[in-house]
């Protein structure tokens, strides 16, 4: 369940050892917009200060089987990247993964731009400035594993 899977992967906000544990009850709520994974967040329904999550379900087709590797997406790599990303500030924290997705902290306050804003020019210089960083990154070797940074390995 996904409330295990936070546990598991998250003991320190939501597992045995958490504060006020006993009380620990979680509230999943599911958001819409994921466009191969189904999005939850996970809050607890305690007084206690409420760790909030993200959680990601892969879609069961799309990554070929649980080495992560074969299918449309590359899990293990994904995972990899963004671990590395949110090491350098500049994607989400990433709590860990387990079978068919992971948890990564959840931005409270913010929404995705929809399609129609993505072409906005309020936002389409900023979109544009921001990927145009992502891409200009030095990927470390351990982080790219076999891949080469041309995308022929």
């Amino acid at each position: 369940s996904i409330a295990e899977a936070v546990r598991i992967v998250c003991p320190d906000l939501f597992g045995p050892s958490s504060p006020r544990a006993a009380a620990r009850e979680v509230k999943i709520d599911q958001l819409g917009g994921g466009l191969s994974n189904h999005l939850f967040v996970v809050s607890t329904l305690d007084d206690a200060p409420a760790p909030t999550v993200l959680v990601r379900v892969h879609g069961e087709d799309d990554d070929g089987g649980d080495d992560g590797v074969g299918g449309f997406v590359d899990r293990d790599f994904e995972n990899r990247v963004l671990a590395h990303l949110s090491h350098l500030g500049l994607a989400p924290a990433f709590h860990g993964r387990f079978l068919n997705g992971r948890v990564e902290e959840f931005y409270r306050g913010y929404r995705p731009l929809t399609h129609a804003e993505m072409g906005d020019a309020r936002y389409a210089g900023g979109v544009a400035d921001a990927m145009a960083a992502l891409h200009r990154l030095a990927i470390p070797g351990e982080v790219l594993g076999e891949r080469r940074r041309d995308g022929n390995g």
